[in-house]
C-alpha cells in the first residue's frame, strides 16, 4: 500500500515535472522566434554540393 509520505513525495515529483516540462517548452519556443536572423540568400541551391 502508499502511505501518505509516498504520496507527498510523487505530487513532489510530479509537480517539479510539470514545471521543467514547461520550462524546457518555454525554451524552444523563445529559442525558435527567430532562428534565421541574420542569415541571408547567397543564391546557391541547397543541394548543389559539386
Amino acid at each position: 500500500m502508499i502511505d501518505q509520505q509516498d504520496k507527498a513525495n510523487g505530487s513532489r515529483a510530479s509537480y517539479f515535472f510539470r514545471a521543467s516540462l514547461l520550462a524546457w517548452l518555454l525554451l524552444i519556443v523563445y529559442a525558435s522566434w527567430y532562428p534565421f536572423t541574420g542569415w541571408r540568400d547567397i543564391g546557391v541551391p541547397p543541394l548543389a554540393y559539386s
